[in-house]
């Protein structure tokens, strides 16, 4: 289910008393908790809209485009539907979820501007395949060992290096654990992947990323937290 906001949208445009309204949010949903090149993640949401008031009264639209920010691409043109700019987003590829700047541009030839944004929980993303262990756990990716590739089975003295890259938005942080518990004190950690030098048998472990953002559910609700997690066994002979 996505779930919808409604509030007004800030204006750079108040001076005049004019301003943006519109859905300022939307919960998008995920088709998986995995995002690898040939199982790619999608996300399904219903469409962000916008449109704009002098002193309550609503303003004809004549045009409208949405930007997303941070990105390299061209904005998108709105569909007009009443007096709101629409942008449909159905089903969209992964990285579409994050913050929008819509640009509505009234009969009178003003315009309002106005951020919105594409909520969306965790995803684990991996650029190469994986497969995963059966597990009850929600929320939860758990891997099959033989698709650690050379970390299957390390030898003492090696280098064991873990990753865990996410996307989400807000961007999701990530902790470690193992076995349950917080990572010991000889571990360097970079922001999402960690990296153990000179492992000894007694790393062998289940060791657990935990990707984690929040965001609210409804309009003046409290910030909710969403988590997906990827547990990794590893073996030290």
């Amino acid at each position: 289910m996505a779930y919808i906001f409604l509030l007004f949208l800030f204006s750079p445009a108040c001076a005049t008393s004019l301003r943006a309204v519109g859905n300022v949010a939307i919960v998008a949903r995920s088709t998986a908790l995995l995002h690898t090149p040939h199982t790619p993640v999608f996300i399904h949401a219903t469409h962000l809209s916008c449109g704009a008031e002098i002193l309550g009264e609503v303003m004809k639209i004549k045009g409208g485009q949405f930007t997303k920010e941070e990105s390299t691409r061209a904005p998108f043109e709105a569909k007009i539907n009443g007096n709101k700019a629409v942008l449909e987003i159905g089903k969209a590829p992964l990285h579409s979820a994050g913050m929008y700047k819509c640009e509505v541009l009234t009969s009178t030839g003003e315009v309002a501007t106005g951020n919105l944004a594409i909520y969306l929980s965790p995803v684990i993303e991996f650029d190469h395949e994986v497969d995963q262990d059966v597990t009850s756990e929600p929320h939860t990716i758990l891997l099959k060992k033989r698709n650690l590739k050379a970390q299957i089975s390390l030898q003492t003295g090696d280098a064991l290096i873990l990753e865990c890259s996410s996307f989400g938005y807000p961007q999701p942080f990530v902790r470690w654990e193992k076995n349950g518990r917080p990572l010991d004190g000889d571990v360097e950690y970079d922001g999402h992947s960690i990296t153990i030098n000179n492992v000894q048998p007694s790393h062998s472990a289940v060791y657990s990323c935990h990707a984690e953002n929040s965001f609210p559910l409804f309009v003046g609700g409290p910030s909710m937290p969403h988590q997906t997690i990827l547990r990794i066994p590893i073996h030290i002979e």
